[in-house]
């Protein structure tokens, strides 16, 4: 199978527009998803094929994941943790997406698990996460160019 695998949480601030993320990564990623947003006028489609959005491996907690945003030393950790997980459906993650909410606006963070220190960083206006074109765009905008290939 190809394309990327996607370890995405919320940070404590977060956690209550989770159903939200959930919502649109079951909706509109996966496998051969025809639904899957194009990211630019060129047709750029991130190919995620298999995105996390409620197994943890136990060693990573809510503690490791709040610091990741901020601390370069515990997103390497975390970085190494996701690298090395391993279960029935992958063998190690490709990339990290942890959004968080600060006032009324929603924060994404994402990396590439093969170079943590490069985090990019993308905001949306809390509101606007319910629209299916913004929320597109700004998950786009998060990982396009950073973590994924544009084809399988």
């Amino acid at each position: 199978m190809g394309g990327i695998t996607l370890f995405v949480q919320p940070t404590t601030n977060a956690k209550n527009i989770k159903y939200v993320f959930d919502g649109y990564f079951r909706n509109y990623y996966g496998v051969d998803n025809p639904k899957t947003p194009s990211c630019t006028p060129d047709d750029y489609v991130p190919y995620i094929s298999t995105v996390y959005l409620n197994t943890i491996p136990k060693d990573i907690d809510s503690n490791l994941i709040d610091s990741a945003i901020d601390s370069d030393l515990s997103r390497k950790e975390l970085a190494k943790k996701l690298s090395n997980f391993q279960d029935d459906r992958v063998s190690g993650f490709n990339g990290a997406m942890i959004y968080d909410l600060k006032d009324e606006s929603v924060i994404i963070y994402t990396f590439d698990l093969s170079s943590p220190n490069e985090i990019r960083k993308t905001i949306i206006k809390k509101e606007r996460i319910i629209s299916s074109d913004d929320m597109g765009n700004a998950i786009c905008k998060s990982i396009e160019g950073k973590i994924l290939p544009s084809e399988p």
